[in-house]
């Protein structure tokens, strides 16, 4: 690794060489201004990925394992390791744009107290993707996987978890951004601690960005940068699948982990902060 790289950009791949190329050539395409390193790890694909990556991108670092250790435990293989001043988790299926990485570590060094910052994702067809939410009521992830039948998308627990109250076309702090893109302060990393590796898949997003706030960071939402996510997530696709199941055991975990006190406070730090801007 290069010792003075400003930013580490992280991703995790399992089984998508496609979109990893397709990512990866938007980095080297539109790169930041500051120095940076990719660092990819691979989650023991067998798709040709790591070929691939051999082949075309010889510069990524590349760390491999043998088998799918899930989002969080790879993840930190990579946050653990890192020296630069910032570390961008990103996932594989994501295309950024000219400018996007730039503007997204002026937008942090602008917040000297944000520990995390996000972006706004958008869909293939150019359509905004939930980017930034509350933390869930505990029937949140139950509507959120049948948003198809009446009446789900207009009531007030679904609407809450989703900021439908918000136009979400200004920056502010936020309870938590996904972790599809997530720019994060290394000192704030080391503060905070890594990822939960109890959770295998899905709410580790939420779950850092709460320690974030528990811990006097702030999370930010930058809608100015604009990142295309290209797939929605799998257990969105298929809410019976085993990933599904990894995700809802996840959110379980994470409502016995933070009492409703904490959550609470959580939502006033947040929504302290944001009436003072």
């Amino acid at each position: 690794m290069l010792k003075d790289s400003v930013l580490e950009i992280l991703i995790i791949t399992w089984d998508c060489r496609n979109d990893l190329k397709r990512c990866l050539d938007s980095i080297y395409r539109f790169p930041p201004r500051d120095s940076f390193i990719v660092t990819v790890i691979d989650n023991g694909s067998k798709d040709g990925t790591v070929a691939m990556l051999r082949h075309k991108f010889p510069q990524v670092e590349l760390v491999l394992n043998s088998q799918n250790r899930g989002v969080a435990p790879a993840r930190n293989q990579g946050l653990a390791k890192t020296e630069a001043e910032f570390i961008m988790s990103l996932d594989a299926d994501t295309e950024v744009p000219e400018g996007a990485l730039q503007t997204l570590l002026d937008e942090i060094r602008r917040r000297p107290q944000a520990g995390v910052i996000g972006a706004q994702l958008f869909y293939s067809d150019g359509s905004p993707q939930p980017s930034c939410k509350r933390i869930p009521h505990l029937l949140a992830p139950f509507l959120n996987r049948m948003t198809g039948l009446p009446g789900v998308k207009r009531s007030r627990i679904w609407r809450n978890h989703m900021m439908e109250d918000w136009a979400h076309d200004h920056p502010r702090p936020v309870d938590y951004v996904i972790g599809a893109n997530q720019l994060i302060r290394t000192k704030a990393l080391r503060e905070v601690g890594l990822l939960d590796e109890n959770i295998f898949y899905g709410p580790e997003d939420i779950d850092f960005c709460t320690r974030m706030w528990l811990r006097g960071w702030e999370v930010w939402y930058i809608p100015q940068v604009r990142i295309i996510h290209h797939h929605a997530r799998r257990t969105k696709r298929n809410p019976f699948s085993r990933l599904a199941w990894f995700h809802l055991r996840g959110l379980l975990y994470f409502f016995r982990k933070y009492r409703l006190e904490e959550r609470r406070l959580i939502r006033r730090l947040v929504d302290s902060k944001a009436r003072g801007m």
